[in-house]
């Protein structure tokens, strides 16, 4: 009797432990995509990072940025903030020499950056980048106009969004509805205390554009002088390349 009772009790300890490895197990699996999601994004980020810092990862590292991440949206985890990372680095990599990237890399851009609004709507990065996009391929349609808005809507204090946003609808003026040009000349109102940003955007506007963008900057009592001597080093430093 009293070895049934201890047979009875190791057995429960036994299925007790198969129990609990099999659970262990389990969660292993459920962990292992979103493990494996987090170790793709890590090189995306520490990218994104560096060319935040003004640095120009190689065309090498941003195809195996790309292609990590890719093989990562198989999993089917995280894709909305996998598709967000993609296409800030896809539509970098397109434009960073090639003005006129193919029609169907675009469309790829585009179809990443959807999938983000998907799940942040409110994102006025992401609707930047599709404005980007957009733009790059139809030019300034109705849905260029409608993502610029809501990149000006969402994200108005964001810096790191004056640059594109200025620049295209300095150069695409005459083609804007008055809503968006009112939007324009209060971005520039709020940055005029931030001669180093007009620097930057002045380096990329010649002509006409720049003679608007001038004007636009004395209107709000921007240090016109200090933004001109900005973007001619930052001329200089685009030459050297």
């Amino acid at each position: 009797m009293l070895q049934t009772k201890v047979a009875i009790v190791l057995l429960k300890k036994r299925v007790a432990s198969i129990i609990c490895l099999l659970a262990g197990a389990a969660l292993v699996l459920l962990a292992m995509p979103r493990t494996i999601v987090s170790y793709a994004s890590l090189p995306a980020r520490v990218a994104y990072f560096d060319i935040q810092q003004g640095a120009n990862p190689s065309l090498d590292r941003l195809i195996s940025i790309e292609r990590d991440i890719t093989l990562a949206l198989e999993n089917e985890v995280g894709t909305s903030e996998l598709n967000t990372l993609l296409s800030y680095f896809r539509l970098y990599r397109i434009t960073l020499d090639d003005k006129h990237p193919s029609d169907e890399e675009t469309r790829l851009v585009l179809e990443a950056v959807k999938d983000g609004l998907r799940r942040h709507p409110l994102s006025a990065s992401l609707w930047t980048r599709y404005a980007h996009a957009s733009y790059l391929l139809n030019g300034m349609d109705p849905y260029t106009l409608a993502a610029l808005d809501k990149s000006f809507l969402y994200g108005s204090h964001e810096a790191d969004l004056f640059r594109f946003r200025i620049t295209l609808c300095v150069h695409e003026w005459s083609r804007l509805p008055s809503s968006l040009k009112e939007k324009v000349l209060a971005q520039i109102e709020l940055g005029a205390a931030h001669p180093h940003v007009w620097g930057e955007i002045l380096a990329g506007l010649s002509g006409d554009a720049e003679t608007r963008m001038l004007d636009m900057m004395r209107n709000v009592s921007a240090d016109v002088e200090r933004a001109k001597l900005l973007a001619a080093i930052a001329r200089e430093k685009q030459n050297s390349r």
